[in-house]
């Protein structure tokens, strides 16, 4: 028969080895959660955070662009980009810088939405609305075509020339 001690000895030992193996799973858990959450943070960081900005930016200027009033008229003076050559210094200095950045500030978005469409298949879904997120690119696309004559292949070179010529899209 078992002695009072050797009983007590095994209830120890059993307690310890269940505390050990609890907490280095509770550490475990810890450490995995904090690597996808880190993994979220820097998904966030490259991906989202600088298209929300882009899509901020050139709203506000398309809008701002298309609206009803003189300055479109002198926003929108340019048929052709041999028109440029006609314009003077005062032009560049105002609208025509307005609508050259703008210009630009929209090849970053087609830039970001190519290293979107870049990363996409690599990156690990966390949300249920990544698809969405998916489904607004396709309307934001349909939209520049639909609207402003700049079609899908066209984003996509244009995206396409941006994100390779500026690098520092996939190294934010």
């Amino acid at each position: 028969m078992m002695t009072v001690e050797l009983w007590n000895a095994i209830i120890a030992a059993s307690t310890s080895i269940f505390v050990v193996i609890l907490s280095q799973t509770l550490i475990s858990n810890r450490e995995k959660k904090k690597a996808l959450n880190d993994e979220k943070s820097h998904l966030c960081r490259l991906y989202m955070e600088p298209i929300r900005f882009m899509l901020a930016e050139n709203y506000y200027r398309i809008y701002e662009i298309l609206k009803e009033d003189k300055r479109r008229k002198d926003l929108l003076s340019v048929n052709d980009p041999i028109d440029i050559l006609d314009k003077d210094e005062d032009w560049f200095a105002g609208d025509g810088c307005y609508l050259l950045s703008s210009c630009y500030l929209t090849g970053c978005l087609f830039a970001y939405l190519q290293n979107i469409r870049n990363g996409m298949p690599f990156i690990k879904h966390f949300h249920h609305n990544d698809t969405e997120i998916l489904e607004l690119m396709n309307k934001l696309v349909v939209d520049f075509s639909k609207n402003l004559n700049i079609f899908y292949v066209m984003q996509m070179n244009i995206g396409k020339e941006f994100y390779i010529k500026n690098h520092y899209f996939t190294t934010l």
